[in-house]
């Protein structure tokens, strides 16, 4: 059956892309579990280094300063705001080239080939023509 409004398009497009990332990642093309576990890392390292960084900067700053505030709670807080902020930036950079890579791997505006790859592998090929 061909989809004869533009939603009912837009709901076969996105259930072939969805079909097709599945098959992809059937088939192993999709990256593994050592990559998400890299990325955990990642992410866990990305805010604890400058949380430490921050840390010390303020504990030294305590030391060599003299006031009645804490140079370490601030520092603690900046360096936590400065990991969060990279690791955002990260699994953002991540994300994109995730999407990224799945665009190219079926050409926007192609819904034809799109839904015939789909029929086919279905085998709801029959009507159509």
């Amino acid at each position: 059956m061909k989809p004869t409004t533009e939603s009912e398009r837009r709901f076969h497009r996105e259930v072939s892309r969805k079909e097709d990332r599945k098959l992809r990642a059937r088939r192993g093309d999709m990256r593994g579990i050592w990559y998400g576990f890299g990325m955990f890392g990642m992410v866990g390292w990305s805010v604890a280094v400058p949380t430490l960084i921050g840390l010390a900067v303020g504990m030294w700053l305590d030391r060599t300063i003299e006031r009645p505030y804490s140079f370490t709670l601030m520092g603690l807080l900046l360096g936590m705001a400065g990991g969060c902020y990279l690791a955002w930036y990260w699994v953002s950079r991540e994300s994109r080239a995730a999407n990224q890579e799945q665009d190219t791997e079926e050409p926007p505006g192609d819904e034809r080939a799109a839904e015939d790859s789909a029929a086919d592998r279905t085998g709801a090929r029959g009507d159509r023509r």
